[in-house]
């Protein structure tokens, strides 16, 4: 029972780092941008706790909003978005790379403890019969629940702050607690939570390519360009990846 609450447990964080990602190299200044996965990630990180209740940013009514309740969530929930996005971006950076950009760390560090002051708790007691094992009852005192959230990177942060948290009292080690990576192609910017930690990292195969060719000298793409031209149609189209 323990390696199966571990395994889902697991799985939770993984998505929420997936999501976190995904966030961090939206785009919220369109208004066809979907704000689905922004949800389900908040969502995720707060329990369940739904939009509106108890999102004391969310809930505020932007000058000239529309008074359509459902869309002006919408409105407020994308202005919060785009609002939060380089702040996350820079944590991330931080995380991802804390040597290479120490210089963010300060800025970081009062990001993360602005959120998470922004949360308050409730403790509800646990009604079953109390087990210490699990095997037939549970193993819980009490449950917490998330009762208020006083901004959108409240719940993110707080996140963020238990892995750091888990890295420092040694849980885990750097790469399993912080498993971001920053696309190694520069001047990209984009994030990759990637499968394997490797010592290479990329957040699409395009880059991965562009990379490459940028590392090598004039002399060998000339020769690459000279070698790609004499193969057959059909070997190029495949490596497009047209079929």
């Amino acid at each position: 029972m323990q390696r199966s609450r571990k395994k889902r447990g697991t799985e939770r964080e993984r998505l929420i780092w997936q999501g976190i990602v995904d966030y961090a190299n939206g785009d919220f200044t369109s208004p066809e941008s979907s704000l689905e996965p922004l949800k389900i990630l908040l969502s995720r990180c707060m329990g369940e706790l739904e939009l509106g209740s108890g999102w004391r940013e969310v809930i505020e009514v932007q000058r000239g909003a529309t008074r359509d309740r459902k869309k002006q969530m919408e409105e407020s929930l994308r202005y919060w978005a785009a609002h939060h996005h380089s702040d996350l971006k820079k944590v991330l950076l931080w995380l991802s790379a804390p040597r290479e950009n120490g210089s963010l760390g300060e800025a970081a560090v009062q990001l993360l403890q602005k959120h998470t002051e922004g949360i308050s708790w409730a403790l509800g007691p646990t009604y079953a019969e109390f087990d210490e094992t699990g095997a037939n009852g549970v193993p819980a005192f009490y449950y917490r629940h998330l009762s208020s959230c006083w901004s959108i990177m409240s719940a993110i942060c707080a996140f963020l702050c238990n892995r750091i948290d888990q890295f420092q009292d040694g849980d885990l080690d750097l790469l399993e607690a912080i498993p971001v990576r920053i696309c190694d192609r520069p001047g990209c910017g984009r994030f990759k939570l990637p499968e394997r930690q490797r010592d290479a990292c990329y957040c699409s195969n395009k880059c991965r390519s562009a990379d490459h060719q940028s590392q090598k000298s004039p002399q060998e793409k000339a020769e690459y360009m000279a070698s790609y031209r004499k193969r057959p149609l059909t070997v190029k189209a495949k490596k497009r990846g047209v079929k």
